[in-house]
């Protein structure tokens, strides 16, 4: 397995049965040794979404992942980084200053909110997104071009970048399947 900077991972239910919410911690505490930095884990009902983060750039100090906001119906878990910070606030209309005090996740948390599942043609960096909308009980998950940040999923909606993650939860060790790497794959469940 190569070096892995920080992991994001998720369970989704589509039944609409809850999360359970120590099923969730055994998946943060597993994926902590690739983010020793900070791990943050939300839920809403059936999603929820964890994030460990190992600080690699100035950016990272600011990052308060998972993102929600109940009142623009997004939650966002985001693990990479973004190269092109400058052109991607000017088409965000993000001023230098507010952007000083913005991590790369927010950067592209905006941009999911102008550009949905388009956001990833506007990134350059390596970057993998996990972005769920609950009202349309839709998730979508982008990576970049060469796949610098791997996804593993289940057809239990669960994702994650660690495979060793996903095989400690049986009740989803059925069906593991490795997307095919290609341009800012994107797939929605």
């Amino acid at each position: 397995m190569g070096f892995i900077m920080s992991a994001i991972a998720g369970l989704i239910h589509l039944d609409a049965s809850t999360v359970d919410r120590d099923t969730l911690q055994r998946m943060q505490t597993l994926l902590t040794p690739y983010g020793r930095d900070a791990q943050h884990s939300w839920h809403l009902q059936n999603v929820g979404l964890t994030r460990t983060l190992l600080r690699t750039t100035p950016e990272d100090s600011l990052d308060q992942q998972p993102l929600w906001r109940g009142t623009e119906k997004l939650a966002l878990v985001f693990d990479g980084r973004i190269d092109n910070r400058d052109e991607l606030c000017e088409k965000l209309g993000i001023g230098t200053e507010q952007a000083a005090l913005m991590a790369d996740s927010e950067l592209v948390y905006q941009a999911c909110l102008r550009w949905e599942t388009a956001t990833p043609k506007h990134l350059l960096g390596d970057f993998a997104i996990a972005c769920w909308q609950p009202q349309r009980q839709r998730l979508w998950l982008a990576r970049d071009p060469l796949g610098m940040r791997p996804f593993t999923g289940t057809s239990g909606m669960i994702k994650s970048h660690l495979l060793r993650c996903l095989k400690r939860f049986s009740r989803y060790q059925g069906s593991l399947k490795r997307p095919a790497k290609s341009n800012c794959m994107t797939m929605f469940v």
